[in-house]
């Protein structure tokens, strides 16, 4: 994580594509982006076509406030499980079991 690229230019993280997306592999999606991204990062769709039908939910996971980036990077607090804070939510990513989790200050 240490110099990575990621933190200093633009991302553009893309939701795993699935014909019905879980609300667990949105969280996952979720809880990745929020862990990588740098001030300039965007999560959504690539380029789909031109079409007349839009084919995709609105998560209202996504309506949340999560705060500004208290940690510059995520940290991996034990082997395979990744953590960062945000100033209204830690962020954590465990690897091992492939679980997200985002809990919200009190």
């Amino acid at each position: 994580n240490t110099g990575s690229s990621l933190n200093n230019s633009a991302l553009l993280y893309v939701y795993t594509e699935t014909e019905n997306m879980s609300q667990m592999q949105f969280e996952i999606d979720l809880a990745i982006f929020l862990l990588i991204r740098g001030p300039y990062a965007w999560l959504g769709y690539q380029w789909n076509g031109c079409h007349g039908t839009w084919v995709y939910q609105w998560n209202e996971m996504l309506d949340k406030d999560y705060g500004t980036p208290v940690d510059e990077k995520f940290v991996e607090i034990k082997t395979g499980v990744f953590e960062r804070k945000w100033s209204k939510a830690t962020v954590e990513m465990d690897c091992n079991a492939y679980k997200p989790s985002i809990t919200f200050n009190s």
